[in-house]
């Protein structure tokens, strides 16, 4: 739709020469080029969000084999360096 009617806008422009006109036609042309790029930055961001959504799922499943200990009567506290070795992170 854009793209017929940026060329509609550039033939009447020629034919009539009208510069307003043709400012339009590049004002839309440039808009349907921008909106492209915005569109490849969505695809990319959508598939690093799949990414990191796979990458979490991995490690709560990792995770999940740890238990938590009681420490001082109630409070429950993870235990943290089993599970960072086994995310393989550093203390």
């Amino acid at each position: 739709m854009t793209d017929d009617l940026i060329a509609r806008l550039q033939n009447d422009c020629a034919e009539f020469e009208d510069p307003i006109c043709g400012e339009a036609a590049d004002a839309l042309e440039a808009q349907a080029r921008r909106i492209a790029e915005l569109e490849d930055v969505i695809k990319f961001a959508e598939e690093c969000v799949k990414q990191k959504k796979a990458r979490i799922a991995e490690l709560e499943a990792r995770l999940k084999k740890y238990d938590p200990i009681e420490i001082l009567g109630d409070q429950r506290k993870t235990v943290s360096v089993p599970a960072r070795a086994a995310l393989g992170e550093k203390e």
